[in-house]
């Protein structure tokens, strides 16, 4: 009966710590601006329960002549 119930409570915390985590959506993981552009728009969603914290770097990156990339 112990285990039971033991395995009763196991599954029932598995699936409530399921339920409360973030559901991060980036689309495209990465993104290119025209040159002709300023700015980029990039939505970044989470539909999960909780609250997400999410770390955005941006680089500039030139290529030069031979395609070596220099950031």
């Amino acid at each position: 009966m112990q285990r039971a119930l033991l395995l009763l409570l196991l599954a029932l915390f598995a699936s409530s710590a399921h339920a409360t985590t973030p559901q991060i959506n980036v689309g495209l993981l990465f993104d290119h601006l025209a040159p002709a552009h300023s700015n980029l728009l990039k939505r970044i969603r989470n539909t999960g329960d909780v609250t997400a914290y999410v770390r955005v770097e941006v680089t500039q990156m030139h290529f030069d002549a031979d395609g070596k990339v220099v950031e």
